[in-house]
């Protein structure tokens, strides 16, 4: 080989290395204490602005997004569709489809509906420029052999990856669990988590400057016939993204 050729080889690996540099340099991480999640949290600064979409969100007739099927202690991240138990024959929403969304309305008063993501380790699908305003809207998107249940299961007894530090009594009709930090801050932890029973028309407000993780939970019962068994299933949408500075 001669010495032009190692000469061309050289230059063309640190292309590439600085190529990746170049790339990398995109995400901020954040690291997951002990007691939460063991890795990184990536958190893409790629993602569009609400600003920039500035679309009406589609009617729930048209599409619909599917949340994890989270187990009794609503640690499981499946998002694969699971049918209902007992269809009635009419147009039916696989039961772990988003029966709660969230609306996001940012400093330029553009609203978009956010869409949930895959776990706590996703990078953002969304960003906002300045502080945004939330609100939760109950979706028609149950069979009408299902509904929303009471759960009786303790707050303080969920997944320690979303469990607040002040959880106490039952999930209940189900939370708003929410945590914020300042863009580059380097953690996060259990006491960021906060938390509100979760209703139709709830708002939040996050603040400029943030990342964001937003967590709902819920249980949905399945009715079946006086001589069938009822089914339960625990819902969790995860959603999350950045506020910049306006």
């Amino acid at each position: 080989m001669t010495q032009k050729t190692n000469v061309l080889i050289s230059m063309a690996m640190i292309l590439i290395i600085s190529l990746f540099m170049i790339v990398s340099s995109n995400c901020v991480v954040i690291a997951e204490t002990e007691e939460d999640l063991c890795g990184m949290e990536i958190h893409s600064n790629n993602a569009p602005y609400i600003e920039d979409l500035a679309t009406t969100p589609s009617p729930l007739w048209f599409s619909y997004e599917l949340v994890c099927d989270a187990g009794d202690d609503y640690s499981g991240y499946s998002r694969a569709e699971k049918p209902i138990y007992y269809p009635d024959g009419s147009i039916q929403f696989p039961i772990n489809s988003e029966k709660f969304a969230i609306y996001a309305t940012d400093q330029a008063g553009v609203e978009q509906k956010l869409s949930p993501v895959d776990n706590l380790l996703s990078g953002n699908n969304i960003n906002a420029m300045g502080a945004v305003t939330l609100r939760i809207v109950e979706l028609n998107t149950y069979a009408p052999t299902a509904s929303n249940h009471n759960d009786i299961k303790l707050f303080n007894a969920i997944d320690n990856d979303i469990r607040p530090t002040n959880a106490s009594g039952y999930v209940g009709y189900g939370k708003i669990i929410y945590r914020y930090v300042d863009r580059g801050q380097g953690e996060w932890s259990r006491s960021d988590w906060h938390h509100v029973n979760l209703a139709d028309a709830i708002t939040l407000t996050i603040p400029a400057n943030k990342h964001v993780q937003i967590v709902i939970i819920h249980e949905v019962e399945e009715t079946g016939k006086w001589y069938q068994l009822n089914y339960f299933t625990e819902l969790k949408g995860i959603y999350r993204f950045d506020t910049y500075p306006a």
